[in-house]
């Protein structure tokens, strides 16, 4: 069994997870095991692929808020500046 230990946790991988189920009595087929695992495996897939297209998503919306709030006190500075000047 294969034993990850992140911090004082330690984690089993999945697959060894469902076949020490198997082995303690749990009535799961090798095909329903791969199933089970196929499953898994496209469900993190998924999510890494739509974390990864989030992330971008969220860095040109700060950036565009950075950039608005530039422009805005920019432009508040030079008014504020012009009003001084008169």
């Amino acid at each position: 069994m294969f034993v990850f230990i992140a911090g004082s946790k330690k984690r089993v991988a999945f697959l060894d997870m469902l076949l020490e189920a198997a082995d303690n009595g749990a009535q799961l087929t090798d095909e329903e095991m791969r199933e089970e695992v196929d499953t898994f495996m496209f469900a993190v897939r998924r999510n890494c692929s739509q974390c990864t297209s989030f992330i971008p998503r969220i860095i040109i919306q700060l950036l565009q808020f950075e950039q608005n709030a530039h422009d805005f006190l920019k432009i508040k500075i030079n008014l504020e500046h012009a009003s001084n000047n008169s």
